[in-house]
């Protein structure tokens, strides 16, 4: 049966483009992208957990490239994912800054005009959940933006409920080093900013305590060209808890690692192996600077250890690590049984998005609670066992885009035997990190949830463009390889579940 398909006129163009020129679509994506006519807003800065009693939230938008937006509601512009605002008929002007928020009264006896002279908007529903969440600030065609935040080190530790904001600096809108804490309680809206320095060491990684055959280790690492004293500065499992204060003359040389063993800090200090975070804090004069780095990790198994890997792209991953390399360079990533091989995060308007799952072990897995997708908010049924045999595939699908399971199947002509689950959420279209999560029996011998696959993709950068709603999908090249970085994906035409 023939199916009528709503193709957009700019993706019309665009293929229309490349058969009469002969042109390489990703370098013509690259140059739309790169075009300084070109729409782009960007999200400066968010207060999204002021302090524990202290609800007030906001978001800065700056529109930096492209021609004055004449009428935002006649361009769509609007907040979704994590929050919902509809921005109301009025113009906005290239590089002029705007704050939206969820109480504008309670924001002006804050920031008065006088002081803050930033035009306002509001209120928007929903709230920034104060663990971590995803904004998408849309516009009707190319320009769309969006901010990540976490109140998990690495992330800025002062943004987290401490009264600082967290500001965009610089690169990926979805990794943590791409943002620091404000110099300044409360925040700049509509000002100038000043960020927190960075301290230059990174937690590199760790194994964890109350292990059956290992004891615990920290590895600090200086990827700096000077070597760094942290003497005084406290390990701790919590920003909130007492830790290991570390000894006169603790140097960490330059391009070095510094491996601190579980015999060092005695009872002071207990990374567990159930998953929790690793912070190392700067301490001067015997007070905390408010300045911490640190790493996030879930459970991990018998000799499995937690560290950071430097992705292709010059980003870093946080993942669950191939084999233990105590004081020298990580290893590979880690990677459990089920893995992300395909998806469509900005398909064509006739088509929905979806996330394909391979079995990659050689046992049958059965999907079922605590079993969890992070990024698209789905967590597995107890009351569903879904089998997926050795090398099996699931299929999940955005269900207000397919409208059900029938018409998703056709769509993609889905073979009969794939299992196909609807979920409600959605995928961001400028990219976020989506986590697989498994329960797995912990090396202190308990449950514990840990992460079966990562992926954090973008549509900028290194990753491929024609998946940016040109019709492509993402599609996996080395399943063993991490689902985080871009070289890993290609873009590919959607075959969700084919052979």
């Amino acid at each position: 049966m023939l199916k009528k398909i709503l193709i957009p006129l700019t993706t019309l163009m665009f293929l229309f483009a490349c058969q009469q020129g002969g042109a390489d679509p990703g370098e013509i994506i690259e140059e739309q992208k790169n075009d300084p006519k070109a729409t782009k807003l960007q999200c400066n800065e968010v207060m999204y957990f002021a302090g524990e009693y202290d609800e007030l939230e906001w978001i800065e938008i700056e529109l930096v490239q492209g021609e004055d937006i004449k009428d935002m509601a006649e361009k769509l512009m609007r907040l979704e994912k994590a929050v919902e605002f509809q921005f109301p008929a009025e113009p906005l002007k290239v590089n002029e800054k705007i704050v939206v928020t969820n109480d504008t009264n309670a924001f002006r006896a804050r920031y008065p005009v006088a002081d803050y002279p930033v035009r306002l908007f509001g209120p928007f529903e929903g709230r920034l959940d104060n663990a971590g969440e995803l904004v998408d600030i849309k516009i009707s065609g190319k320009g769309d933006a969006s901010c990540q935040f976490s109140p998990e080190p690495p992330w800025p530790t002062l943004a987290a409920g401490y009264g600082h904001s967290l500001i965009y600096i610089d690169g990926d809108e979805s990794r943590p080093e791409s943002y620091g804490a404000s110099v300044a309680q409360g925040g700049y809206p509509g000002l100038e900013k000043q960020v927190v320095e960075s301290i230059g060491v990174l937690v590199n990684e760790i194994m964890p305590s109350g292990t059956a055959t290992n004891p615990g280790w920290v590895e600090i690492y200086n990827p700096t060209k000077n070597s760094i004293d942290i003497s005084g500065w406290e390990l701790t499992e919590s920003i909130n808890v007492s830790g290991f204060n570390l000894p006169a003359n603790t140097i960490v040389e330059a391009e070095g690692f510094l491996v601190i063993e579980e015999a060092d800090w005695a009872d002071n200090f207990y990374p567990p192996p159930n998953g929790g975070e690793v912070v190392l804090k700067q301490i001067v004069n015997g007070d905390w600077t408010g300045v911490t780095t640190g790493l996030s990790y879930p459970a991990l198994a018998e000799n499995q250890t937690a560290g950071v890997i430097e992705l292709s792209d010059g980003n870093l991953s946080r993942s669950i690590l191939k084999t233990a390399t105590k004081g020298k360079a990580n290893s590979e990533v880690f990677a459990g049984p089920i893995r992300i091989s395909e998806f469509h995060y900005n398909p064509p308007e006739a088509y929905a998005e979806y996330m394909e799952l391979v079995n990659a072990s050689e046992e049958d897995v059965v999907l079922t609670n605590p079993w969890r997708i992070k990024g698209i908010a789905f967590t597995f049924d107890a009351a569903d066992n879904y089998v997926v045999p050795p090398q099996g595939k699931l299929l999940m699908f955005r269900l207000d885009q397919a409208g059900s399971e029938e018409n998703f199947r056709n769509m993609y002509n889905i073979p009969e035997d794939i299992i196909c689950i609807p979920y409600e959420s959605r995928l961001s279209n400028r990219g976020e990190l989506i986590t697989l999560i498994m329960p797995i029996t912990h090396a202190g011998g308990g449950i514990g949830l840990s992460w079966s696959d990562v992926v954090n993709y973008s549509d900028r950068g290194f990753w491929p463009g024609e998946a940016d709603g040109y019709g492509k999908a993402l599609k996996r090249v080395d399943l063993h390889a991490s689902g985080e970085d871009s070289k890993n994906w290609v873009a590919a035409d959607p075959a969700p579940a084919q052979k």
